[in-house]
């Protein structure tokens, strides 16, 4: 596989999982959970740049490690599983 393909399905990988963050995160929950002591007073800019390229190194490191591929093809979809029943 080319650095170039690896490195735009990473970006694409990224801004997918960031999108579903935020959606399920940012809107879903917050609309629902609206509890001033839940969520953080003042400014987030820090926080939020801090954590935004997260999504881009786990979808660029955990496929590329051995036990990685452990994880995405057991624990996820065994974890997914047990949380919808």
């Amino acid at each position: 596989m080319s650095w170039a393909r690896l490195l735009a399905i990473v970006v694409g990988a990224g801004v997918v999982s960031s999108l579903t963050d935020w959606f399920f995160a940012g809107d879903w929950i917050h609309r629902r959970y609206t509890y001033p002591e839940i969520w953080r007073q003042g400014a987030e800019g820090r926080a939020i740049a801090l954590t935004s390229p997260l999504p881009f190194l786990t979808c660029g490191v955990l496929p590329m490690s051995p036990l990685g591929w452990v994880f995405i093809l057991y624990r996820a979809p065994s974890n997914w599983l047990s949380r919808c029943g």
